[in-house]
């Protein structure tokens, strides 16, 4: 896998560099749906293209090696004498026909490093690593609830910022630092009380780092949503990235899913991808629709819910190619990344009381345009 990573490398600085553009404020006055239900409002900043040619790539999945196990222990301070104990699993006549999967495990004290190369047929379907430090209460929550850091100068968030990178160059050092954020056990909403638990010290919450790749500077998006369809025949295959949690500057989990071997499957310039005022126009009409599609019943013109865009991000997303079910391409895509306050009754002291809720989660995509002809991109079915 190392090798294949190599030359994917060597062939992405033959190419032109890529550059990101100055990165404006986008500030839209607030409109509503038809139904008057939901404001919205575009407050965000911008992560704009650059120039240059931007390369697309056909995604494959590999599985690790028996090298790359052990280089990727050893990152995690396992001594190069340990063995990992290997369990296999058959699974072929079940609903995934032709599922087998392989484990590899170390333990050191209260060190736990788990290695996973599920194959259907033979060929590999899915892979991942999962390390964590037993005896520290910390949930691996979802991405989706992944909290934003509200103090950029949060020294404490700044040394295990350097302590995750630090561990990502040892193990994965193709991928760089995509997001950040709050994990507590993450519920699905903080009613009123978001700023305080966002406020949190990390004796009662932990950090987390996410990395995915770059190519001439343009990430690969990390958002909280899984991508492909998932239904009792098909399994959902996540995208390729690594999440570390540090708490009390210890890191205590972390987690890769899907190493990508890349192929070059063309390249398209900057001219050639859409204006960014005709993205804007799109998602101007795009996210009322979405918005009316998910209003709460309680909200009214008076009590409306409300939807703030504050990012808008360029960057690669894995969809599926849609010529070729099983099979992936990384496109240049805009995500629009949203807090939102939803209007919603609640039980309280013996009665029913409407409340204004807000969430804002640091990588709640909303919606996905792709960046060379428009079309939205539904994250949850990967197209």
């Amino acid at each position: 896998m190392k090798k294949i990573l190599s030359l994917v490398l060597m062939c992405c600085f033959m190419l032109p560099l890529y550059a990101y553009a100055e990165n404006p404020h986008v500030k839209v006055d607030t409109f509503r749906t038809s139904t008057k239900k939901t404001e919205i409002t575009f407050d965000a900043d911008v992560l704009m293209p650059g120039s240059g040619s931007l390369p697309l790539y056909r995604v494959n999945l590999v599985s690790f090696s028996e090298a790359d196990i052990r280089t990727i222990a050893e990152g995690f301070g396992f001594s190069s004498s340990s063995k990992p104990k290997h369990t296999a699993y058959d699974d072929s006549g079940s609903s995934y026909k032709g599922y087998s999967r392989d484990q590899y495990t170390f333990v050191d004290g209260k060190k736990t490093l788990r290695f996973f190369n599920e194959y259907i047929d033979g060929k590999p379907f899915g892979t991942s690593y999962e390390y964590e430090l037993s005896g520290v209460p910390v949930e691996f929550t979802t991405n989706s609830k992944l909290l934003p850091v509200q103090n950029n100068n949060d020294e404490e968030m700044a040394a295990a910022q350097e302590q995750a990178v630090l561990l990502a160059t040892n193990i994965a050092p193709d991928l760089s630092l995509n997001a950040s954020g709050i994990i507590s056990g993450a519920p699905w909403s903080y009613g009123d009380d978001l700023s305080a638990s966002t406020n949190k010290s990390t004796a009662e919450c932990a950090y987390m780092f996410i990395f995915s790749r770059s190519f001439h500077q343009v990430p690969v998006t990390v958002t909280g949503t899984r991508m492909g369809s998932h239904n009792d025949y098909m399994r959902v295959i996540p995208e390729e990235q690594l999440s570390i949690v540090v708490k009390d500057g210890t890191v205590v989990q972390a987690r890769f899913m899907s190493p990508y071997n890349l192929e070059e499957a063309g390249s398209v310039a900057n001219q050639d991808l859409l204006p960014f005022d005709q993205i804007m126009e799109i998602a101007e009409h795009i996210l009322p629709l979405m918005c009316m599609t998910r209003e709460s019943q309680w909200a009214t013109e008076e009590k409306p819910e409300k939807l703030v865009v504050h990012r808008i991000a360029f960057g690669y997303v894995r969809i599926n190619d849609k010529d070729n079910p099983n099979e992936y391409i990384l496109v240049p895509a805009w995500d629009f990344f949203v807090s939102h306050t939803h209007v919603w009754r609640q039980y309280e002291n013996g009665t029913y009381v409407i409340r204004e809720v807000p969430e804002n989660y640091a990588i709640d995509s909303y919606l996905t345009i792709n960046a060379i002809d428009g079309t939205v991109i539904d994250r949850t079915y990967g197209y």
